[in-house]
């Protein structure tokens, strides 16, 4: 087994909260780098949240197929 690391970033994250009951969010709220949304998001048990980022290497800026993510609020 190789292991390779390299550095990589975050960019394009947008955050939209929907009735689970549509497909698509029709209001979707663009996060800056390195700050917070800068609003309070409600949500319910009829509810969805969808986050959504590109993965890119820092130094090429190709983008990157990320298996598995995590996200801490």
């Amino acid at each position: 087994m190789v292991k390779i690391l390299a550095k990589m970033r975050i960019e394009d994250v947008t955050v939209a909260v929907f009735d689970r009951e549509l497909s698509k969010p029709s209001d979707a709220h663009k996060v800056k780098e390195s700050s917070k949304l800068g609003r309070i998001l409600e949500a319910d048990v009829h509810s969805k949240m969808e986050i959504k980022f590109v993965v890119r290497e820092a130094k090429s800026g190709e983008a990157v197929t990320v298996h598995q993510a995590f996200v801490a609020f």
